[in-house]
């Protein structure tokens, strides 16, 4: 890659690339590389593609119909459309049967892409030498006479009306050859640009481009019109890194008043501007900034290679060349590694983030799954499935105006304080993402006091009028991969990226209601309490299991499992639940107002895409485990389990929850069976599905083998289940689980070996 920014281009296909799985990532520097799989059950074939960062918003789709073609379609403009498609054909050896089918699946290829111009490029194995009288696609120069592939290509380049490049202009010998063979004695005119339009300006080797192949860069210009791409090219032009320097912010942030507007909206925005203002004059160089993975003695022996011509009597230094190149890169990039990696440890700073923050590209989403099972790689496709399938989970189906609580809202608001701001900020965590406005937890940080009684003032404000400003509706959702198939939207978890004001606000008014909050939550509830933990419960399961065995009796776990749980709850159900449980009007409402006509911007290429939010809480928001709980506990407390449990000291214990984590706890499956409906039906007047699928039932050998129903599904039986993080089956048997910790400290120790194994 880093060749790539020593020359100019805008597209570079790559063949044999070898990859046993395909990949779709961007670069460190921006560029997009989308690199196909290679032919099962062997090494060759393999396509692929590397865009430069000024193009990678004008892709529309990556695809790869086979082992050797590959797919690009570029949209330039509102009118240009291009596709390039990248092959590699059949070498002589194959069946004459294997050309045939390489061409027609190429020329198939063709036909279905709708573009203007489409461009075939390649190493196609075949010498096409000069022009005949009766060709009207092939020109006049070549390197050599044709050959029998050539033939095949001329055919090709004759029936499908494409331009063949190369020919087209006469360039030394030395500018022509693309191949040379393993003695470095015979060269070969073998990789080949066509085009279906007459837009060629020039198609020439690359000499300068060095990366140890026995194949030479060949390079075509077009005339598209790149007025607009070299604006996009200077408005992406990156500052030298630079970091806030939080002294000076403090001492600026001191010579500014904050003055209160009378609009909200209008004063929100004048306070982000001042203190993006702050952000902007108090930066200073970056330190060590410089993330070159290759040394210097490297980069001469890259150098030495790149001068280095290849003749007959250069062959075999050229070989050794290479050999020493790949593995002194390699070396180099695992000692960069491994330092960085040492200096996060011995820093005591995250592994994990310095590893994220070296990586050299991060993972696009190569293609998805529509509404009706269909693969989409289109990117307009993908971002239309999106939007689809995120409308439909934020949708309300509620047409009627929900009922409302007669609460009356109780004297003043109590003024925030500057020192419950300070509080709220210390409490953010540094390095997270910034939301619309461009500001985070540490340029709040930076701005100290003067800050933080602006802010209380404001703070109070918007409780005593029940109104937030508008920009705060408004949030950017990235899609986190969990599990299981990358194609399935449902296995993608949306986090919310939220204005860091607003944050700071939910922060401050949680501490204040936190309290109100935990007392209304029974002992059976230990997600997001002080004082709580995943051990409480995991303990609380292996000693009604190991009772339960002890003396004979039966016990049945049902693990249950929503769809989309944070989600899905209706928003008039988190206000009831809240003024159900003793929170204060005032905050309800400003609350309210909070969540009203939201909504929230996918990004997952570059065209953003608009959804309205309509229910669930907002994950990234710090108020959101505390606004499920509440719903979840207006749900049980609706359900008739008082008869339902197991007996601990006189006092029926019938489910365990952790956040959204349940487990109902009975002696009998018809138990638990109803427990499950009763859960399922109260559950859906708030939002929440029941996901039948990953929804368990664990028995020990004393219970009733009676299948549990939930309406017309089974649920599945299970010897053992993963249960907040800890391995359970109805034995206690720890076995199972000390392989499955072992496996997992394998894996994390794996991301840290190269700082572990230091010599």
């Amino acid at each position: 890659m880093e060749e790539t920014e020593r020359i100019k281009f805008d597209v570079i296909g790559l063949c044999e690339t070898k990859r046993r799985k395909p990949l779709s990532c961007t670069w460190k520097n921006g560029a997009g590389v989308f690199l196909g799989s290679r032919r099962e059950n062997s090494t060759s074939g393999g396509i692929g593609f590397i865009v430069a960062p000024r193009l990678v918003q004008k892709i529309r789709q990556v695809s790869f119909p086979s082992h050797r073609i590959g797919v690009l379609d570029l949209q330039l403009d509102r009118k240009t459309k291009v596709s390039v498609i990248q092959i590699y054909a059949p070498t002589a050896d194959k069946d004459e049967a294997d050309h045939t089918d390489f061409y027609d699946e190429v020329r198939e290829t063709a036909a279905k892409c709708r573009s203007y111009y489409k461009i075939i490029s390649g190493d196609f194995n075949a010498c096409v030498g000069p022009k005949r009288p009766y060709e009207a696609f092939i020109g006049p120069h070549s390197l050599e006479e044709r050959n029998e592939a050539g033939e095949r290509l001329a055919s090709f380049c004759e029936t499908s009306h494409f331009y063949h490049g190369n020919s087209r202009f006469q360039k030394a010998e030395n500018r022509r050859w693309t191949y040379v063979s393993p003695n470095g004695v015979h060269k070969h005119e073998l990789d080949h640009i066509l085009c279906n339009r007459k837009v060629f300006t020039d198609v020439a080797v690359v000499p300068s481009f060095q990366t140890g192949s026995d194949h030479r860069l060949l390079r075509a210009k077009f005339h598209f019109n790149n007025i607009k791409a070299m604006l996009d090219r200077m408005a992406r032009r990156r500052p030298p890194p630079t970091i806030l320097d939080a002294d000076a912010a403090e001492r600026l942030a001191e010579l500014h008043d904050f003055e209160e507007l009378d609009s909200i909206d209008e004063d929100y925005h004048k306070l982000v501007a001042a203190i993006t203002s702050i952000k902007d004059g108090c930066r200073k160089k970056k330190p060590n900034h410089i993330t070159s993975r290759i040394t210097e003695e490297t980069r001469q022996l890259l150098e030495k290679r790149r001068n280095l011509k290849r003749t007959t009597h250069s062959h075999l230094e050229m070989t050794l060349l290479n050999r020493v190149c790949r593995e002194r890169v390699a070396k180099d990039h695992e000692a960069f590694t491994r330092k960085r990696l040492m200096e996060a440890a011995e820093s005591r700073t995250s592994i994990k983030l310095t590893a994220r923050s070296i990586a050299e590209y991060r993972q696009v989403i190569p293609c998805l799954k529509d509404s009706e099972g269909r693969k989409v790689t289109s990117r307009l496709g993908m971002e239309a499935a999106i939007k689809e399938y995120y409308e439909r989970l934020f949708h309300s189906p509620m047409t009627t105006a929900p009922s409302r609580l007669l609460t009356q809202r109780l004297g003043d608001t109590l003024p925030f304080t500057p020192s419950e701001v300070r509080h709220a900020v210390e409490l953010m965590p540094s390095g997270k993402c910034s939301g619309e406005d461009k500001l985070v937890a540490e340029d709040v940080r930076a701005c100290g006091h003067p800050l933080y009684v602006a802010l209380a003032k404001r703070f109070t404000r918007y409780v005593e009028e029940s109104r937030v400003p508008a920009a705060w509706k408004t949030s950017n959702t990235v899609l986190l991969h969990k599990k299981g198939d990358k194609e399935d939207l449902g296995n993608y978890r949306p986090i919310s990226l939220l204005p860091v004001l607003y944050k700071v606000f939910t922060r401050s008014l949680l501490a204040r209601i936190r309290r109100t909050l935990e007392e209304a939550q029974p002992v059976e509830q230990a997600g997001f309490r002080r004082s709580f933990s995943t051990i409480d419960h995991i303990a609380t399961c292996t000693r009604i299991i190991e009772a339960c065995r002890e003396h004979q009796m039966p016990l049945v776990m049902t693990f249950i499992d929503y769809c989309k749980a944070f989600d899905s709850v209706e928003h008039h159900t988190v206000w009831e639940s809240l003024l159900e449980q003793g929170v204060e009007r005032k905050y309800v409402d400003v609350l309210k107002d909070c969540y009203s006509n939201c909504t929230t911007k996918f990004r997952p290429f570059n065209r953003p895409i608009v959804v309205p939010i309509k229910k669930g809480v907002r994950q990234g928001d710090p108020i959101s485990p505390n606004l499920f709980s509440a719903v979840l506990e207006s749900v049980i407390r609706k359900c008739d389990w008082d008869d339902f449990g197991v007996n601990v000291n006189g006092r029926m214990l019938n489910h365990l929850r952790f956040a959204d984590d349940i487990v109902l706890l009975t002696h009998t499956p018809q138990e638990a069976e109803r427990m499950v409906h009763q859960l399922d039906e109260v559950g859906k007047k708030v939002g929440l599905q029941l996901n039948a699928k990953k929804t368990k039932v664990m028995r020990n050998r004393f219970a009733d083998p009676s299948a549990v129903r939930l309406s017309q599904t089974t649920l599945e039986d299970t010897d053992e289940y993963v249960y907040l993080g800890r391995l359970i089956n109805m034995t206690n048997d720890l076995k199972p689980e000390s392989i499955r910790r072992k496996r997992a400290a394998w894996a994390a120790y794996n991301t840290i070996k190269p700082a572990a194994l230091t010599k």
